[in-house]
């Protein structure tokens, strides 16, 4: 017979129980269990498609590659060099984070969609093109001279570390605001009340752990790549 004990839950245990759930980080943490089970197959997925595509060895990797930037050759508002340097960049995302979101699956949130179907938008494929690009981009300066985008503002760089995560295209939530406060990050805004977006996007989000033992946090930037067709110096 099975050994052990039964502990009775009293009222105590289920006010205490109930006060705690109201806690903002235990709401972030059940939220982000959700998401872990939500998304363990996509991830496992990823990681399938990716690896082929990290490794040039392969010998499926120019079919991976082929299949990811299939909506590019027939898609005439993409530049010929965009063309030409897609094949290298997805190669390079893949490598930072084997089961990276939003390449070859659609990324976390409402509405979120996968750059390999992006890249056939009529108008917009040399922007989505430009984001896979500008990603490639930060992991090079990285891995070649141990640096990143230096802002023009005299900001702080904005750099892609070797132990980072990656992913792209990652939908947040707005949140709702009710008498000048925050309610909540369970709550998008209603866009027929407020005429204000549900959802906010991430090109790139790059998740750094910071610290370390109990004081390690995860560090979350969100990048928004601007692209011009008539940019000038």
């Amino acid at each position: 017979m099975a050994q052990g004990c039964i502990l009775p839950v009293t009222s105590r245990d289920s006010q205490e129980l109930r006060r705690s759930l109201q806690d903002p980080s235990t709401q972030r943490a059940i939220l982000a269990a959700g998401e872990a089970i939500d998304n363990r197959d996509k991830y496992a997925y990823c990681d399938a498609v990716t690896y082929p595509l990290a490794n040039p060895d392969d010998a499926a990797h120019k079919v991976f590659v082929d299949y990811v930037l299939r909506n590019v050759e027939g898609n005439e508002v993409i530049h010929k060099s965009y063309v030409q340097a897609l094949p290298k960049a997805v190669v390079t995302i893949a490598r930072q984070t084997k089961d990276v979101l939003g390449l070859v699956t659609p990324s976390v949130g409402k509405r979120a969609s996968a750059n390999d179907q992006t890249l056939k938008h009529r108008t917009r494929g040399d922007a989505f093109a430009y984001e896979l690009l500008g990603t490639a981009e930060l992991i090079r300066l990285n891995e070649t001279v141990q640096s990143g985008s230096h802002a023009a503002n005299n900001g702080p760089e904005l750099r892609v570390y070797k132990t980072d995560r990656i992913d792209l295209g990652v939908r947040f939530n707005t949140g709702n605001r009710r008498n000048g406060e925050e309610s909540g990050i369970f709550r998008p805004t209603s866009k027929q009340i407020t005429r204000q977006s549900e959802t906010f996007e991430a090109d790139l989000l790059i998740r750094r752990n910071v610290g370390s033992g109990l004081a390690q946090k995860v560090r979350t930037i969100g990048v928004d790549f601007k692209h011009s067709r008539n940019s000038t110096p």
